[in-house]
């Protein structure tokens, strides 16, 4: 996307103590309810503020997650579309044709990305029909919007699709008369969980990785704001660091039976 759409996000450097909070509470979940409302409350008035430092943020974040998981995991390997403002749009994978407007597809399934099910070939069925009792699938008891949805898929790609695939849903939510920098975190929120969460899957709970890369990007978000980059060589060496390994997803995955609709 050119520079001049890019620099209709406002905003600039950063400290990042609203964002150092909230991935906190991705992490520990004894978090008191009342802490985590106001850090949620302080990251969309940080992103109405400055939606282009959240914006690099939450795509170095969410690309981290992806990139780490192994090469044959499905959500590295969706197929993604989003209309873009002043373009025709952002295509991702073989399966793209399939879209009926926008959104995501997974290979496996061969259906739309962004629910449940798209977990069950790791964590399994859930044991009943309320998602919310069940301790591996409750944080995706709410499907993803397209946007979320398309945002995991492009962030597989790196950082630098990732935030193109926000800076289009900003100016889209512009258009629109809505606000950009909510639509950019309410989007980005969720796409950081689900992308947690499917590492989770393969590393436990107790994988520190999220509030590592958390707390990188702080700084590497406002060398961003800066012109400065963030340095790829750095985001490369941890990522390569935190990889998963290749074989892991045909070790764990469950069989296609648990792919059903029938809760």
């Amino acid at each position: 996307m050119p520079n001049d759409q890019r620099a209709t996000m406002p905003g600039g450097r950063h400290s990042g103590s609203e964002a150092a909070g909230w991935i906190v509470t991705q992490c520990e979940p004894l978090i008191a309810t009342s802490v985590r409302n106001e850090l949620d409350k302080a990251m969309v008035d940080l992103a109405l503020d400055n939606a282009s430092w959240v914006a690099t943020w939450v795509a170095g974040v969410v690309s981290d997650m992806t990139r780490t998981l192994p090469v044959s995991d499905p959500w590295r390997n969706l197929s993604a579309s989003i209309p873009v403002p002043g373009k025709r749009r952002m295509r991702r994978g073989d399966l793209v044709t399939d879209l009926t407007g926008q959104g995501a597809i997974n290979p496996r399934t061969g259906k739309r990305f962004g629910t449940w099910l798209d977990a069950v070939d790791l964590v399994g069925a859930p044991a009943s029909a309320d998602l919310t009792t069940d301790l591996g699938l409750a944080a995706l008891s709410r499907p993803l919007s397209d946007d979320a949805s398309a945002l995991v898929a492009f962030a597989a790609d790196g950082f630098t699709k990732a935030r193109e695939s926000l800076e289009a849903v900003y100016a889209r939510s512009r258009e629109g008369g809505r606000d950009g920098g909510r639509a950019v975190w309410s989007c980005g929120a969720d796409a950081i969980r689900w992308a947690i969460h499917r590492r989770r899957s393969y590393t436990g709970l107790d994988d520190p990785y999220p509030a590592v890369s958390g707390f990188a990007w702080l700084v590497r978000a406002n060398e961003f704001a800066s012109g400065q980059g963030p340095s790829m060589v750095e985001v490369e060496l941890q990522i390569a660091s935190q990889r998963i390994d290749d074989d892991e997803f045909e070790a764990l995955a469950k069989t296609p039976e648990g792919d059903s609709d029938e809760f």
